[in-house]
C-alpha cells in the first residue's frame, strides 16, 4: 500500500475484481459475489463494479434457487 487513499482503494478494487473474475470462471458464484462486493466497496464510483455487484447478486440467487428447486 502506498498510503495514498485513492491509489490504495483502486488497487484493492482491481485485485478484488481479478479474484472475482477467476471465481466466475470457476463457477464459484458465492466467492465471486464476495469479491465483487469488495471491489465495489473499495471504489464505489466505478460503475463496472456496481454493475458487477448486481450481476453477481443475480447469479448467486439464480444458483441458490436452482439448488433448492424453487
Amino acid at each position: 500500500m502506498t498510503g495514498v487513499a485513492p491509489v490504495d482503494s483502486a488497487s484493492v478494487a482491481r485485485a478484488a475484481w481479478a479474484r472475482a473474475t477467476a471465481a466466475l470462471d470457476a463457477r464459484d458464484y458465492a466467492n465471486a459475489r464476495r469479491e465483487v462486493d469488495r471491489a465495489a466497496s473499495a471504489w464505489p464510483t466505478q460503475s463496472a463494479y456496481l454493475w458487477g455487484r448486481a450481476n453477481a447478486a443475480l447469479l448467486t440467487s439464480v444458483n441458490v434457487a436452482a439448488a433448492t428447486n424453487r
